[in-house]
């Protein structure tokens, strides 16, 4: 808002095709954190960024880049229902409790040497481009039921104790029920 002659006279939002300021939460502390339906237009980085608690992203939107590089959740973290339109970089991520992405969309991502200490649920995700769990750790179920793979996805060196497949999905090198 600006003022011309007294009165108030809004300001013009950026227009769609301009890509909208990054947003840094890089080495926060959050506690019981709720981005419920929250909608981040700009690249939002949450490098090396501890979550305590509960951590809700659940419906969440995010229209540019997402860096979860080295961060940590240290309870439960519910992503169900997350877009990722452009991507997200959860390279050397932690989740030492339970984390659902289900239903989420992922343009592309990364999970490059993350470290799923319990449950790890990507039920009726969908992964549109490239998605990679390389040298990735679960230790606990690692669940991809319905789980939509439109393009390439790699396994390469990851570890897994218990992986659910269902609906035909088998990847080499882990277990099959």
């Amino acid at each position: 808002m600006s003022t011309e002659g007294g009165s108030l006279v809004p300001t013009p939002l950026p227009s769609p095709s301009r890509r909208a300021a990054p947003i840094s939460f890089s080495e926060a502390v959050f506690t019981d954190l709720r981005f419920f339906e929250a909608s981040f237009r700009g690249d939002a980085n949450f490098r090396e960024a501890t979550f305590k608690g509960e951590s809700l992203f659940a419906q969440a939107m995010f229209h540019a880049e997402v860096s979860l590089i080295k961060a940590t959740f240290e309870g439960p973290a519910n992503l169900t229902g997350v877009t990722f339109n452009r991507g997200v970089n959860a390279n050397e991520v932690t989740f030492q409790d339970w984390v659902g992405f289900n239903a989420s969309t992922f343009k592309w991502s990364s999970f490059g040497h993350a470290t799923f200490k319990h449950q790890a649920s990507f039920a009726d995700a969908t992964f549109v481009g490239e998605v990679s769990f390389s040298s990735t750790t679960f230790e606990n179920m690692a669940e991809f039921r319905q789980a939509t793979f439109k393009n390439h996805v790699g396994f390469h060196s990851t570890q897994a104790v218990v992986a659910a497949y269902e609906s035909g999905l088998v990847v080499p090198g882990f277990p099959s029920r």
